[in-house]
């Protein structure tokens, strides 16, 4: 497997142009703008960026010279995305605009710009912000959902379920796995986390039998048209975006009352996993994290109940 940190920013910088395709020649634009901004250099912060204004431009659906202040604030305040969305993502969000607006500006393309004024959300406090994820019954629920589909992307679907709820992988980690990541011998798919950090995920038979599927599936869907070496296409034949992979999570997790995203997917595995019994420092290494701090303080879910009874248990050794 090519681990190389140049083959990860080539993967990185076609999918970015792949989010651009069909899209008003100012998305593009925008990306080879902040490309160029001397205060952007990271490659992962100008996918973002891109991400967050193509997302936004779906979201409000007009074309750029209509979209108004109030269009903006609403937005970010959180309303497009939950109660639980953490603050930081939404002071993300708010800089990718902020930067989109005064490219158009600057370019010309509308004459005033709709972000002056809007002000800069205020980080929420860590206890504050409400994660949520699903138990294992919800999601056997998802995949009674998507096996009952009558798609010819339901194999797609169900591997891409599979990766996020059994290995915890980021969504565009998930994206830029390739056919040859997957090695069937040793039961397990290579994988790159945060741009740079190789991780090995270990699956059964049953869910390698799931890739399986989706690969065969996949040769029929590719027919004759060049293959892109990715795992996951989308309908033109192309590897799928992190947009694309975000709508089939909320899509099927919908159907079953409790929409979440492929970030809560990663946390369901989390939380799952340390409830399952897995030592906490192991759980932190299956996700990648930096620290066990990182894995308890973002992740882990429903810790009062194992706090409580870890503090009786800790206490028993007194008679009385």
């Amino acid at each position: 497997m090519e681990t190389g940190r140049e083959e990860h920013k080539a993967k990185a910088i076609e999918a970015a142009l792949a989010l651009c395709e069909g899209r008003p020649d100012y998305v593009e634009g925008f990306y080879y703008f902040i490309k160029s901004s001397g205060r952007t250099k990271s490659y992962r912060t100008h996918s973002a960026y891109l991400y967050y204004v193509v997302t936004f431009l779906d979201y409000v659906d007009k074309d750029p010279s209509e979209i108004t202040f109030d269009d903006i604030t609403s937005y970010i305040s959180g309303g497009a995305f939950g109660e639980d969305v953490s603050g930081s993502y939404l002071v993300a969000v708010y800089s990718a605009l902020k930067k989109f607006f005064a490219y158009m500006v600057r370019t010309k393309r509308i004459k005033e710009n709709p972000m002056e004024g809007v002000e800069r959300p205020a980080p929420k406090k860590p206890e504050l912000v409400q994660r949520t994820y699903l138990t294992p019954d919800e999601i056997k629920k998802c995949f009674d959902v998507v096996n009952d589909e009558n798609s010819v992307y339901r194999e797609r679907d169900r591997a891409i379920l599979m990766l996020f709820f059994t290995t915890g992988i980021r969504n565009t980690c998930l994206t830029e796995i390739n056919v040859d990541n997957v090695d069937f011998e040793n039961h397990c798919v290579y994988v790159i986390d945060k741009g740079t950090k190789p991780k090995t995920c270990y699956l059964s038979e049953d869910r390698m039998q799931v890739l399986s599927e989706w690969i065969e599936r996949r040769k029929v869907i590719l027919g004759s048209r060049p293959d892109p070496k990715a795992l996951f296409i989308n309908n033109r034949g192309k590897r799928v975006d992190s947009i694309s992979t975000s709508r089939i999570v909320k899509r099927v997790t919908k159907q079953i009352g409790h929409e979440i995203s492929p970030h809560k997917a990663r946390a369901s595995f989390c939380t799952n996993a340390r409830k399952s019994g897995i030592p906490i420092d192991i759980v932190s290494k299956l996700m990648n994290h930096s620290s066990v701090k990182v894995t308890m303080d973002c992740y882990i879910q429903d810790q009062e109940e194992e706090v409580k009874d870890a503090s009786l248990k800790a206490a028993d050794y007194l008679n009385f």
